[in-house]
Order: structure tokens, then C-alpha cells, then sequence
């Protein structure tokens, strides 16, 4: 075999296997709105996802939530405690963003909650604070 021929093979065989291994998040499947996670919320629970959508973060946190469209709380994502919300409440009424967080089937049974949905995330804060950093904090901690 030529050395040209080897080398593409290399090539070909490495960039197939890093496909296999790209960090959970970096797959398509974990990228989407609200409606593409409750759609299969086993394929979801525990792993990382990113969420892009209407944000809304009130005076309390339990009612923080992600929306697929602004006046729908069916595909919609319960949001949990979040220091990077909780600095910038008064800014995030309505807000499209991408949140990266670890998607929780169910976390949210039973209790209280902005959405009709029992699903949410619990945010990655230091992603969140190093994508948004220009959003302006309401305090200082």
C-alpha cells in the first residue's frame, strides 16, 4: 500500500472513531428546544444537553423555566437553582438563550413549578456565566 493510501485510511478510520467519542453534550440529539427533550425523556435523563428557548427567571427560583414559544407552558423545562439566575432575575423575562445543563426526568414531580412538566435542568453555572457574561448582575456576591 502506498503512503498516500495509508494515510487516508489513518484519516478516514480516525475522524469515524472521533465521531463515537465526542463528549455526551456535542451530539446532535442533546441540542434542541424544549419539545425535543420531553419527546424522549429517558434518552435525556442524566446527560448533558443544551436547551435554546425563552427564558424566564421570577423573584423565586422555583418558577424559573425554559419555554419553546413565549405564551406555551407545555414545552417547557423546569429550571432548578442557579446562581448565574438568581444575579440577573429582572434581565431574563422572556430572554432567547442556549443553557447547557443536565437534563432531570421527573425532578420535578409533585412540587412547585413554573411549567406543567415535571422535567427540567440543573444549569452549568460557570458555562452559563462565561457565554453570558454581558448580562448585567442585579447583585454582588
Amino acid at each position: 500500500m502506498h503512503k498516500s493510501s495509508m494515510l487516508a485510511l489513518y484519516l478516514t478510520l480516525t475522524a469515524c472513531a472521533g465521531h463515537h467519542d465526542l463528549p455526551n453534550a456535542e451530539r446532535l440529539e442533546n441540542r434542541g428546544k424544549p419539545a425535543a427533550f420531553l419527546a424522549n425523556t429517558d434518552l435525556h435523563d442524566g446527560k448533558t444537553v443544551y436547551v435554546s428557548g425563552y427564558v424566564w427567571a421570577s423573584s423565586e427560583w422555583w418558577t424559573d423555566h425554559v419555554r419553546q414559544s413565549p405564551n406555551d407552558f407545555t414545552k417547557c423545562l423546569n429550571i432548578g437553582p442557579s446562581h448565574f439566575l438568581e444575579l440577573r432575575r429582572r434581565n431574563l423575562e422572556g430572554e432567547w438563550m442556549t443553557l447547557k445543563g443536565v437534563f432531570k426526568k421527573g425532578a420535578w414531580a409533585g412540587s412547585l413549578a413554573g411549567c406543567r412538566t415535571e422535567d427540567g435542568l440543573i444549569l452549568d453555572d460557570a458555562y452559563m456565566e462565561k457565554r453570558y457574561r454581558g448580562l448585567i448582575r442585579e447583585k454582588k456576591w
